[in-house]
């Protein structure tokens, strides 16, 4: 894999920072190392219109390919706050982003009038994604395939991103379920999870209990975003997972 071809998700540059995230400062040092694709973190900002206007002008000279992660459910109390949607949508057009990424909340069915907005959602040149957190309500695999299903029927192009280590605090089996969502999948958050007293916690990769290697060889070809804490050395970091994935590429092949 050519560098260009990863994704670095801005959590890798937290732990570097104190926790507050710069990202409109990250991208020309990026671009230094030689990756050209980002995640922006919207739940990073504490002045999310500014600070995306740093970020679209900073970007006009590093011409990074930038995806929009804004951390919030597509569904609200069970329907689409469609206002709300809207605004994150033109928050990452303001970006020029590839894609963007919601949570599923707290869905239950699709509704007519949810149905009809989705389908000029999803329809247009921003892929509209979401992604299984962390949460009982939100990240089980059955209520994410039903979603898809139905779009997918009605010629809505939702897609998904498929965080490989988020199954373990939904308690599912994370190789089932690839194989069931598939089909929608388009990016993949690349983790490890390790356990210590009880407690779950993104990690490095070779960290933990993923078996992260089965991941790159089932969703070959889709985008893969490196999303975990990189400590106060962040681009060793990447650096080593980087060589640690194109170890795993040639060997499955």
């Amino acid at each position: 894999m050519l560098k260009e071809k990863l994704i670095l998700n801005a959590l890798a540059f937290k732990d570097a920072n104190s926790g507050i995230v710069e990202q409109h400062r990250l991208l020309d040092w990026i671009l230094s190392k030689g990756y050209r694709r980002l995640e922006i973190r919207r739940e990073y900002m504490r002045n999310p219109s500014q600070e995306i206007a740093l970020i679209a002008e900073s970007n006009q000279k590093a011409q990074l390919e930038l995806h929009y992660s804004v951390a919030d459910k597509l569904f609200q109390d069970t329907y689409i706050d469609q206002s709300l949607i809207q605004d994150y949508m033109a928050e990452a057009k303001m970006l020029n982003a590839k894609s963007i990424t919601f949570y599923l909340g707290d869905y239950r069915a699709l509704s007519v009038k949810d149905k009809v907005f989705l389908q000029g959602l999803c329809n247009g040149s921003l892929a509209v994604l979401i992604e299984n957190d962390q949460s009982l309500s939100g990240g089980k695999a059955d209520k994410i395939e039903e979603l898809l299903m139905i779009c997918h029927e009605n010629n809505i192009k939702l897609q998904m991103t498929f965080d490989i280590g988020n199954w373990i605090w939904t308690g599912e089996d994370a190789e089932k379920n690839a194989l069931k969502l598939k089909p929608y999948v388009s990016n993949i958050h690349v983790k490890d999870v390790m356990i210590k007293d009880g407690c779950f916690s993104s990690t490095q990769l070779d960290g933990g209990i993923v078996d992260w290697k089965y991941f790159l060889k089932f969703f070959n070809g889709k985008n893969f975003i490196l999303e975990y804490p990189c400590g106060m050395e962040p681009f060793d970091c990447i650096e080593h997972a980087y060589q640690l994935i194109n170890e795993a590429m040639i060997e499955s092949q």
